[in-house]
């Protein structure tokens, strides 16, 4: 195992610096700093080990007369003194002591002294500027955070909490000063803060910073209000942020591992892209603070970018933090170069934030959302902007479950006093957003009827519910094509979280191996779930012609009937005949919600006469599809097609006529 190294001592880091400095000739240095006593201490200290003088000049004190000083500097400068001017800037504004001080600098330097002027933000006369240095003092570092800790936790009488959660709260603290940090630390440790962030001291220690910074109207400081449980599934997201989370630590920079950049969540609406970006500063431990994109842009030549800078610096200032750029497409869309009035404008803008992506010198995660992927820059998409990009698409059946049980909580409901399989089932293509809403109507509803919600009541709420997956189809297929290959899923497939409740409940646990009973497709549709038995059969055969699941289905349910299921694209191109109308609806749903995809087959891959009695076409992807009514041979399968047809995604439900 390598040599793990210590973490850097910030302070004493700042100090060597500047002793550094002045043996080099340096004779005028400006340290800037909000924490004054702490530096003067930390000066003090070092100067008397590396035999200087430290002479401290404050204008309350009685009797200064910072003339006369300057004009004894000048003439009889001392030798190996650093002399320490607090917040003079003001009083070097006056000519004649800024001319003093200008002619005392060479005198001082050949002496091996300086003047060190300390202020927070002060800026300097332009005629002082070209013989000054500044030196930017950091905010306390890990292990002065930890001292502060053990203090505070020693001073609220409570025990020092454990490595993990002492490690999460020193990150926390990062970028406050000593002073802020210690009441930080006492407040969030004490009974009274830890009862009212509902004995969370982290949340404390977050919420406590969120009151001691103010970022503007650009930037919206958020606590860490949300649970890690408040987003249902998406565990593979859940599992990378977490990894995320310990490469923050002092241990991990020690090592040498790189602080992670951030991520890119893509996705349909109302699937939790915010949601899950909320919790992601949760699970880091760092407060969250949500830069408004689209309100960064201003009429005023040159202000859009001046906006974006500013609310970058405030966010680096209490960093570590996590930044949260909400709907990125509002902001940066139209750099693309398609065009528009504020064109040049996002132009800059994306460059700014780009620039201060690849560079960013503070530990600042950033999340982003994006709803129209296609309406963003390129350059902002690669690798090494973001960590990673993933794709939060629709929940499947489990995380419908995970999302129903959050709300009926919510709702002060008893989840396990519902059905939710059968709820979830019921809200096949519902966003997450769309669920929660439902859950609320069926509430509000029972409330007026001055009754308790049932079953029934929450099942009719979803199905009256119009979900975003149908009304925005030919977008949500678009976009999850995009990122088929280019994001990673924030959810693992739901086949391989079937398995493994099959396991968990004792069924089969390999391919093809039945579980007691018959195998799982037949006992779905002797259940009565039809559509849930389609997709396990598809499954469990690696997809199948409809012969084969018109074989397999016709003992449990009705599947023969007048209808037939058409390309909705091209109303000519027949898939199949001869099929019941539920039946026909409950595969046309697979397909339009992505859970069962259209492989063209050929023809004689079906059995003799079963086929419908229109001429056939092979859909090699070369040939030109006829003009009339014909037969498309397909294979059903639950994996996509590489290079699919959009035409292929959508089904439509038709008569054919009698000759």
């Amino acid at each position: 195992m390598p040599a793990v190294l210590a973490p850097p001592d910030l302070t004493a880091d700042a100090v060597a610096d500047v002793f550094a400095r002045v043996r080099s000739g340096y004779s005028l240095l400006v340290l800037d700093t909000a924490e004054e006593r702490r530096w003067i201490d930390a000066l003090t200290d070092a100067a008397d080990e590396a035999g200087y003088s430290l002479a401290r000049w404050s204008a309350a004190e009685k009797g200064f007369n910072m003339v006369g000083h300057l004009r004894a500097m000048r003439d009889e400068p001392p030798s190996r003194t650093l002399m320490l001017l607090l917040d003079a800037g003001p009083q070097l504004e006056n000519p004649t002591r800024a001319r003093l001080l200008r002619e005392a600098l060479p005198e001082l330097a050949a002496q091996g002294s300086a003047v060190l002027l300390m202020a927070h933000r002060t800026p300097l006369p332009a005629s002082l500027e070209s013989d000054a240095a500044t030196v930017d003092l950091p905010p306390p570092g890990p292990k002065e955070l930890e001292e502060d800790l053990r203090a505070a936790a020693q001073n609220a009488g409570s025990a020092m909490p454990d490595a993990a959660l002492a490690t999460r709260l020193v990150n926390a603290a990062r970028g406050l000063t000593r002073d802020s940090a210690r009441r930080a630390f006492t407040l969030a440790l004490s009974g009274s803060s830890a009862a009212e962030d509902g004995g969370d001291p982290l949340g404390a220690v977050v919420n406590e910073k969120r009151r001691l910074v103010s970022g503007g109207d650009l930037l919206e400081f958020r606590g860490l209000d949300e649970s890690v449980d408040a987003v249902g599934g998406m565990h593979n997201l859940k599992e990378w942020l977490e990894k995320r989370a310990a490469a923050f630590s002092p241990e991990a920079a020690a090592r040498g591992v790189p602080a992670p950049r951030g991520v890119l969540l893509l996705g349909v609406q109302g699937c939790g892209k915010s949601l899950t970006a909320r919790v992601a500063a949760r699970i880091l431990g760092f407060p969250l603070v949500r830069l408004d994109v689209a309100a960064l842009m201003a009429s005023e030549q040159g202000q859009s970018e001046k906006n974006l800078r500013q609310a970058l610096a405030s966010v680096a200032a209490i960093a570590p933090a996590v930044l949260w750029l909400d709907e990125l497409e509002k902001g940066f869309a139209g750099s693309t170069g398609e065009g528009g009035a504020n064109e040049s404008a996002v132009r800059r803008m994306t460059g700014t934030l780009l620039t201060w992506m690849e560079d960013r010198p503070a530990p600042v995660f950033v999340t982003a959302t994006a709803n129209a992927v296609e309406a963003l820059p390129p350059e902002l998409l690669r690798r090494g902007r973001f960590d990673e990009l993933f794709f939060i698409d629709l929940p499947n059946e489990y995380e419908r479950q995970d999302i129903l049980r959050v709300h009926l909580k919510r709702g002060g409901q008893d989840p396990e006093q519902f059905d939710l399989e059968e709820l979830a089932e019921t809200g096949e293509g519902h966003s997450g957003a769309e669920l929660a809403q439902a859950i609320t109507t069926a509430l509000i509803d029972a409330h007026t009827a001055g009754s308790s919600p049932t079953q029934k009541d929450f099942k009719k709420a979803i199905e009256e519910t119009v979900p975003l997956s149908v009304t925005m189809e030919d977008q949500i297929f678009a976009l999850r094509e995009w990122c088929r290959t280019r994001a990673r899923p924030a959810t693992p497939d739901s086949r391989v979280l079937r398995m493994m409740e099959r396991e968990r409940k004792g069924g089969g646990d390999a391919e093809g191996q039945e579980a007691p009973g018959g195998p799982a497709w037949g006992r779905l549709a002797a259940g009565g779930q039809v559509r849930a038995a389609i997709t396990e059969f598809l499954a469990s055969k690696d997809g199948a012609t409809f012969p084969a699941l018109i074989d397999a289905l016709s003992p449990f349910a009705p599947v023969e009937g007048p209808l037939a299921l058409a390309l909705k694209a091209n109303p000519k191109a027949v898939i199949w005949s001869g099929l019941d109308e539920t039946f026909a609806a409950e595969i046309a749903q697979l397909v339009e919600s992505r859970r069962v995809y259209l492989h063209p087959a050929a023809a004689a891959d079906h059995p003799p006469g079963t086929p419908p009695k229109l001429p056939a076409f092979e859909d090699d992807g070369e040939a030109s599809a006829p003009d009339g009514p014909h037969w498309r041979p397909v294979k059903l399968k639950t994996l996509p097609r590489p290079g699919a047809a959009p035409e292929y995604a959508r089904l439509a439900r038709v008569r054919l006529a009698k000759k």
